[in-house]
């Protein structure tokens, strides 16, 4: 595993093995940010293992039927708009999940700048962007998608995004 770091270009990583309730495996190896010495307490990104979250939080307001995944984004986040307003009214909750929303990098010059504060924000900043092609039609893997369901939660439940996945994920599981 740790011939990878170098072969990889991983700065550090931390790693839990847990068995059946029992740790097998607790570590930390190579640096974190600023070159200090990765430890087993050092807060990491979770990055993109927050699109499952996303989903799963999604999911849970589709099961309480709060959020239909059938229905235009639009009916949630009214203000979401793209340059062609007739290509943003097309795209549906399933879409953003299975990013075939017709959205891409490609199509959002504003992936390059620094990035929106809050999910609100980014949801507006999408305004000028354009599709790439018609939603339901093509894979392309775009972060904004999942900032577009998160704002949906937020919406949907009135909490700010991390506090309802404090409140729905996180806590229940007993994770801090």
């Amino acid at each position: 595993m740790l011939d990878r770091l170098d072969r990889d270009s991983i700065p550090g990583l931390s790693i839990a093995i847990i068995k059946q309730g029992q740790v097998i495996l607790v570590g930390a190896y190579g640096e974190a940010a600023n070159g200090r010495p990765m430890r087993v307490d050092t807060p990491i990104a979770a990055a993109s293992l927050m699109k499952s979250i996303t989903a799963a939080c999604v999911m849970q307001r589709v099961d309480s039927g709060k959020v239909d995944l059938d229905q235009h984004v639009q009916r949630y986040l009214p203000e979401f708009t793209l340059r062609d307003p007739g290509a943003a009214s097309a795209i549906t909750v399933r879409h953003l999940l299975h990013h075939n929303s017709g959205l891409a990098d490609s199509g959002y010059p504003e992936m390059r700048l620094p990035q929106p504060a809050s999910i609100a924000v980014r949801v507006t900043s999408l305004a000028d962007g354009c599709s790439v092609g018609a939603s339901g039609t093509g894979f392309h893997y775009f972060n904004p998608n999942y900032d577009l369901l998160a704002r949906i939660v937020e919406v949907q439940s009135g909490l700010p995004f991390q506090g309802y996945v404090a409140q729905i994920i996180f806590t229940p599981l007993g994770m801090r």
